[in-house]
């Protein structure tokens, strides 16, 4: 009985659009100025209906501001995703030049991080982005993981100057006394 009377009144009400806590019949948009809210990513459902009505969906963003250390694990994890989500390139240069001035002695790289500048050097679009990223991994601890990302930059990307630049990363890794393993050798 109590399942009838729950389904019934969840389902005999026809769920409404919220904005910001409030259903749009009472939206004031003066709130979208008094909480500093940005409207961006219109999308329009239909065109005109017979009634002269529009449906359009919308989203309301409101900037965060966030002050705190580059060693700071949430700092680090804002600038990953930013640098994944983020649509401007040269946001996402300056995201990985700071995530890039992290140093390995002071800070533990976050996985998150690791996997975010991976992503950014092997999927970008922008070449230049690649670029930055894959520099900014090769200043961190040399692991499998970071080697294999490499040689993938180095096997598929199109950018000869990406290409070179992680036949340059693996060379300074030799000279660091460190060992080309047989994956390396014969890629």
């Amino acid at each position: 009985v109590i399942g009838v009377l729950i389904g019934y009144f969840v389902f005999s009400n026809p769920a409404e659009e919220k904005f910001i806590g409030q259903s749009l019949d009472n939206f004031n948009p003066q709130e979208i100025e008094d909480k500093g809210l940005n409207i961006s990513n219109i999308r329009f459902s239909d065109s005109f209906s017979d009634e002269g009505q529009i449906e359009f969906m919308f989203d309301a963003v409101k900037p965060v501001k966030y002050k705190g250390s580059l060693n700071d694990q949430t700092v680090q994890l804002l600038l990953a995703k930013a640098l994944l989500t983020t649509k401007n390139p040269g946001v996402r240069i300056k995201t990985v030049n700071t995530l890039s001035s992290l140093n390995e002695s002071s800070t533990q790289l976050d996985p998150k991080v690791k996997k975010a500048l991976i992503s950014s050097m092997l999927v970008d679009e922008n070449p230049a982005v690649r670029r930055e990223a894959l520099s900014a991994i090769s200043k961190f601890k040399f692991d499998a993981e970071i080697r294999d990302a490499v040689l993938e930059v180095l096997e598929k990307d199109d950018n000869s100057g990406l290409r070179v630049l992680a036949i340059n990363i693996l060379a300074d890794k030799k000279l660091e006394d460190k060992s080309l393993d047989n994956v390396i050798k014969n890629v």
